[in-house]
C-alpha cells in the first residue's frame, strides 16, 4: 500500500494505518505508521502489510497527520492478487471488465480476453506503452533503451494465449506490434512471447507466429511440471521435450520459463536452458552452416549476423560441423 497526499505531505509521512481483517480464528487488526526510518538504510514509504491467513479484509482506516482527517476504505478483495496487470488491466482501461472471472482457470475468461488483440483502445494503450519503454533512459548507463547494447531484446507479451480457432487474431496483433516496435527500435531483437507448445495445432500456430518478418527468435513458455499432457517427469524427459521443440523451430530456442515448482529441480532446469542457449554461440556447433543454407529473410539474416559476426565468414573456414537433428 502506498499513500499519496493530495493537498500536502505527499509522501504521507506520519500517517497511521489500521487494517481490520477476518481470519479463521476471528477478527484481527494490524497497525502501521508511514516513516522513512533513518537516513542510512531507511525504510520504503510503501507499506508491505502481510495478512497471513486472512480470509477477508473488513476495512483499512487511515489517519492523516496535520489535519487529523480519517479515511476509511472498504470493499477490498483478497482475490485481486490475480490482477497482475497485462491483458485484464488493459481491457479494464478500455471499459471491458468481464475478462476477469474467478470461476475460470487463473481468474481469466479466455474468450473475453481475446478482445485485447483487436480492441482499438487496448491496441492504442499498448503502442503508447511500447513507445514509453523504448524511449526510457537507463538510469545507470544514461542511454535510451533503444540505444542500449545491454538490452538483448523485447518480448511482446508474456504467455500470449489464444482461444482455439482464433489464432489469426493473435497473429495479427503480433504482426502489428512487432512492426511498430521495429519502427521505434530497429537494433534489438523481438520475440512474440507465445504460450503453449503441446498439441499439434499449438505447434503449427507457434511456427506460423515465429515466421512473421519482425519476429527474430523463438520463444516459448513451458510448464512441464504442471502440464500433465506433456509427460515430463524426469530430467531426461525434459531434455527430449526441449530438443523436439528445438528441431521443429529449426533453431535453438530460448526458454525463459520452465515452471519448476521445486527448488531441487531448478538447477537442472537452468543447466538445460544453458545448453540450449549455448548452441548458437558455439562456433563449432553447426549454427553458421545451418544459417548459410537456410532461406532466412535478408533483414533477419542481417540482424543475426550483427550478433554473430563470425557466421558472415565462409562456413567451411570456421571449422563448423553440420547440425545434428535431435
Amino acid at each position: 500500500m502506498k499513500l499519496v497526499g493530495t493537498k500536502a505531505n505527499r509522501p504521507a509521512i506520519g500517517a497511521r494505518i489500521k487494517v481490520t481483517f477476518q481470519t479463521p480464528a476471528g477478527s484481527r487488526e494490524l497497525h502501521r505508521v508511514v516513516s522513512s526510518g533513518g537516513s542510512f538504510g531507511s525504510n520504503p514509504l510503501r507499506q508491505e502489510i502481510g495478512l497471513a491467513d486472512a480470509t477477508a479484509i473488513t476495512a483499512v482506516d487511515i489517519r492523516w497527520p496535520g489535519s487529523n482527517t480519517r479515511q476509511t476504505v472498504t470493499g477490498l478483495d483478497l482475490a485481486r492478487g490475480r490482477d497482475m496487470g497485462g491483458v485484464v488491466r488493459y481491457l479494464n482501461w478500455a471499459g471491458i471488465s468481464d475478462a476477469a472471472d474467478e470461476s475460470k482457470p487463473f481468474g481469466i475468461n479466455p474468450d473475453r480476453a481475446m478482445a485485447f488483440y483487436s480492441n482499438d483502445k487496448t491496441r492504442r494503450f499498448y503502442r503508447d506503452h511500447v513507445q514509453r519503454i523504448v524511449g526510457r533512459r537507463n538510469t545507470v548507463t544514461g542511454l535510451f533503451y533503444r540505444d542500449d547494447p545491454t538490452i538483448f531484446g523485447y518480448e511482446l507479451l508474456n504467455e500470449a494465449q489464444s482461444v482455439t480457432g482464433r489464432w489469426s487474431e493473435r497473429r495479427a496483433w503480433i504482426a502489428e506490434m512487432s512492426a511498430y516496435l521495429r519502427s521505434l527500435d530497429p537494433d534489438h531483437l523481438i520475440a512474440s512471447g507465445d504460450w503453449g507448445y503441446r498439441s499439434a495445432v499449438e505447434r503449427r500456430e507457434w511456427l506460423a507466429d515465429h515466421a512473421l518478418p519482425n519476429i527474430d527468435y523463438c520463444d516459448v513458455h513451458l510448464y512441464p511440471a504442471d502440464d500433465h499432457d506433456s509427460f515430463v517427469d524426469s530430467p531426461a524427459a525434459l531434455r527430449e521435450f526441449v530438443d523436439n521443440r528445438v528441431a521443429a523451430a529449426l533453431a535453438r530456442t530460448l526458454i525463459p520459463t520452465f515452471g519448476f515448482l521445486a527448488d531441487r529441480k531448478l538447477g537442472e532446469g537452468l543447466r538445460v536452458t544453458a545448453e540450449v542457449a549455448e548452441w548458437a554461440a558455439d562456433r563449432s556447433g553447426g549454427f553458421c552452416e545451418w544459417l548459410a543454407h537456410e532461406p532466412v529473410p535478408p533483414m533477419r539474416r542481417d540482424r543475426i549476423l550483427a550478433v554473430l559476426p563470425w557466421c558472415a565468414a565462409d562456413p567451411a573456414s570456421t571449422g563448423t560441423r553440420p547440425i545434428q537433428s535431435p
